[in-house]
């Protein structure tokens, strides 16, 4: 309802008043308001259908709903998930735990991309910008463990309060994962030094903002040449099967560092970061515990 006498000195608060002084934000969210409302209210909509679905998941005919609603189901299991604990994905932290060097990593990069597993060298099959008609391949520098590279400055007043709340909770997840404080403190300083390392080349939020100067266009050539320790174009070829003539690279100075960010002597701390992003990933999906302490960090990001 509008308040006609505060339009001419305060049109805002005359469209809003009313429903300020009634909101109240959740005590599970950060904010709320009507596109909130309208996330929650689909939300609810889309449980209920797929719950109906459930109860007659012998008459779903397309494959590829079927195979959402029996993903679905498990994702509802909490009973065994809770069970399970950390035993689904013990494999697949292993499989980072048997790296001995930027060799060993190398020969698995295909895979661990299609896993989901964060990379230094994010990349990306997209629309291109300048041509929509059209996918280009584009290359991306990794997202932090802070919020923006500034925090790494010095005397930023935050970051120390941040990473400590980001090293505690890592540290209940490895203690969750079953790994000794030792292991979990040696991997955590690992993966905050290479994560620093990442921030030093990278754009800052406001550089981001210039959507233009993301688009730089480079030959698959000159794009291999960013890295001497890995074999870029044949990554390249291994992920998506066809050697592309370019690549967009939205942070050039962050690729012209690629070699210096990660070679066989920071491959110990790259180990530590990749291992830790890893864990914060999967605890999202599996007991409770490890979900909720998984979103500790995030939370305290978004208040």
């Amino acid at each position: 309802m509008i308040d006609n006498n505060l339009i001419k000195d305060d049109l805002y608060m005359a469209v809003n008043g009313e429903w300020l002084k009634k909101a109240k934000i959740p005590d599970d969210k950060n904010a709320t308001g009507s596109f909130y409302d309208l996330a929650d209210n689909i939300e609810k909509i889309l449980m209920k259908d797929f719950s109906n679905m459930l109860k007659d998941i012998d008459s779903i005919s397309n494959p590829q709903l079927l195979e959402f609603l029996k993903y679905y189901r498990l994702a509802l299991n909490f009973d065994k998930r809770n069970k399970l604990g950390w035993q689904p994905a013990k494999k697949y932290l292993q499989k980072i735990l048997n790296l001995n060097n930027i060799k060993d990593w190398e020969k698995v990069l295909k895979d661990f991309n299609l896993s989901g597993f964060s990379s230094p060298f994010p990349l990306s099959v997209e629309a291109d910008m300048k041509n929509t008609k059209k996918y280009a391949l584009y290359a991306y520098a990794p997202q932090l463990i802070v919020p923006d590279k500034t925090y790494y400055e010095d005397n930023n007043p935050q970051t120390p309060q941040l990473l400590e709340i980001y090293s505690k909770m890592v540290e209940k997840l490895f203690d969750l994962a079953g790994f000794s404080e030792e292991f979990a403190t040696e991997n955590i300083k690992n993966a905050l030094t290479f994560d620093k390392s990442l921030a030093e080349f990278q754009k800052n939020s406001t550089e981001r903002a210039d959507y233009v100067k993301s688009y730089n266009v480079y030959s698959l050539e000159d794009f291999k040449k960013f890295s001497t320790s890995i074999d870029l174009k044949k990554y390249i070829k291994d992920l998506v099967n066809v050697l592309p003539q370019k690549v967009i690279v939205t942070e050039p100075n962050y690729y012209k560092h690629l070699e210096q960010i990660i070679n066989a002597t920071t491959f110990d701390n790259f180990k530590g970061w990749l291992l830790v992003k890893s864990l914060i990933i999967f605890a999202s999906l599996l007991d409770d515990e490890s979900r909720v302490t998984s979103g500790i960090y995030s939370r305290s990001l978004s208040g």
